[in-house]
């Protein structure tokens, strides 16, 4: 019997104990509310289209994660993805430290220990909070240009994104000198040159003289052909699904989504000892930020298109896990019912049916596949207008061009209202309207916006909770990698699943 057990063991082949490839997907901001919101579009558009996150439910492994900051019931963006970086409770606003301020090595930081090759991808910029918290470690969020610093001696291989502002010296703000000029010609003419630094640091040059490449558009990312490289496609923030849609013709243009992380994917995977890439949609967080909801179902059919590519890869890898997950929910999104528009009544099996509410169809959302740009392209361009301009016909031209419904004068006379900056009573009066508007935390702009989110879903039982986050657990999916799902489970903190992670990996 021994023989036979022997002979059995050296006949079969090795199973290998740890994947050789990792990909952490984090959608930010994208609670159950915003994957429903894509499976209720995609249900009443009867495409082809398959809903990724199904698949994930098909194949993988479903589990929940918790979201708490350190002695903070709702975290911010910064918190949650050190949480996933770090594996330690961290605080609201730092990036790569914990709880204490004492920095921490990131999983890439150990993968890259290990031999993999490491990369991390964004729609948002590179220095925003959830990069940073894998490539940084600064005490606040908002210190872009010691992140940038950061982020050229963090040793990752692939790094694309917008915010090349926080790299480039200050002596581009003035047009007049060489290096405004010499990055004039680098940089696609579509962009501005500028810098949010304030010292004359040349983080690109440095860059360069670490044999980092340094690329600004798509045709070069397109050529290039070795590692590392650090793709930097926008001042500060990459455009949107909308505003890159009406780019695309643009030469040189900026990468996609979608070609960022295809690019990353090609690069990465010829290491022989395996790769850590993390994509992160970021703007899932803003759109739900924005309560803008034809912005967020544009970026979660973005999300899907890019998911369904991964997942993919990772079916015809065979050696590669994937974990799908979010750092919190953003916006308080719900569908809901409301005692406006109630359908007529009609008969059922000979009997007299008369519905006493709307409880909303998926066919509505077909609507808010029209919106032609987000509120807050319209609230910029409403405030380029000239002081005199700036009246409630204006902003309902604006609003009814660039939306799926049509408001009125008296709404568009509210809106104009939010955005006057006299006092609070202005606010306070409104409160008779919408009663969350403290919630709103970052001034003009976003009150601005959940109210406009207000006025145009007056018709649909769809609502908004905040213009901030919530402390939801969120859906999180473990696939590919069959042994992998034993360490996911239940609910889970974002730290236990970074510590998940490292034993998937044998970190």
């Amino acid at each position: 019997m021994k023989r036979l057990l022997l002979c059995a063991l050296i006949s079969s082949p090795l199973i290998a104990k740890s994947p050789k490839n990792f990909i952490l997907v984090i959608g930010d901001g994208m609670g159950m509310q915003q994957i429903k919101l894509l499976e209720y579009y995609l249900n009443a558009s009867q495409q082809q289209t398959k809903n990724q996150f199904h698949r994930l439910d098909q194949n993988g492994k479903l589990f929940l994660t918790s979201t708490e900051a350190y002695e903070a019931i709702t975290t911010d963006s910064a918190a949650a993805a050190t949480h996933f970086a770090i594996g330690m409770m961290s605080r609201p606003g730092m990036v790569g430290l914990k709880y204490d301020g004492t920095p921490q090595r990131t999983l890439l930081d150990d993968a890259k220990k290990r031999g993999m090759s490491t990369g991390f991808i964004s729609n948002t910029r590179i220095t925003h909070a959830t990069p940073a918290a894998f490539l940084a470690h600064q005490i606040s969020r908002k210190m872009d240009p010691e992140i940038a610093s950061d982020i050229i001696q963090s040793g990752v291989d692939v790094m694309l994104s917008g915010g090349f502002e926080a790299f480039l010296p200050k002596t581009v703000n003035d047009q007049t000198h060489s290096t405004y000029k010499q990055y004039r010609r680098l940089i696609p003419k579509e962009r501005a040159v500028q810098s949010a630094r304030l010292d004359e640091r040349d983080l690109i040059r440095e860059a360069q003289n670490n044999g980092i490449a340094v690329v600004f558009d798509h045709p070069t990312l397109d050529a290039a052909n070795a590692l590392p490289i650090l793709g930097l496609f926008s001042p500060r923030s990459m455009d949107d699904v909308m505003t890159g849609a009406s780019q695309q013709n643009h030469s040189p243009r900026a990468p996609t989504m979608d070609e960022m992380t295809s690019k990353a994917l090609s690069l990465l995977a010829r290491n022989p000892k395996g790769f850590f890439l993390v994509v992160e949609f970021g703007q899932i967080d803003w759109a739900a930020h924005y309560n803008d909801l034809g912005y967020l179902l544009e970026q979660m059919i973005m999300t899907n298109t890019i998911l369904s590519k991964l997942i993919d890869w990772v079916e015809k890898d065979k050696d590669t896990a994937l974990l799908v997950t979010a750092d919190h929910e953003t916006g308080g999104l719900g569908f809901t019912y409301s005692s406006r528009n109630i359908a007529p009544s009609f008969t059922l099996n000979q009997t007299k049916y008369e519905p006493r509410y709307s409880h909303g169809q998926e066919t509505m959302l077909l609507d808010w596949k029209k919106q032609k740009r987000k509120g807050l392209s319209v609230l910029k361009e409403f405030l380029a207008l000239d002081l005199q301009a700036r009246k409630a016909e204006a902003m309902k031209k604006l609003v009814n061009d660039s939306y799926p419904v049509k408001i009125s004068t008296a709404e568009a006379t509210l809106l104009v209202r939010t955005i006057d900056s006299s006092g609070l009573k202005d606010y306070r009066d409104m409160e008779s309207y919408d009663q969350f508007l403290a919630n709103y935390y970052n001034g003009e702009i976003y009150r601005f916006l959940g109210v406009l989110a207000r006025v145009t879903l007056r018709d649909y039982p769809i609502v908004w909770g905040t213009g901030t986050h919530t402390s939801n657990p969120v859906a999180s999916w473990i696939y590919g990698f069959p042994s992998a799902g034993q360490y996911f489970k239940g609910i889970m903190h974002a730290t236990e699943v970074h510590h998940g992670i490292r034993k998937v990996l044998d970190l």
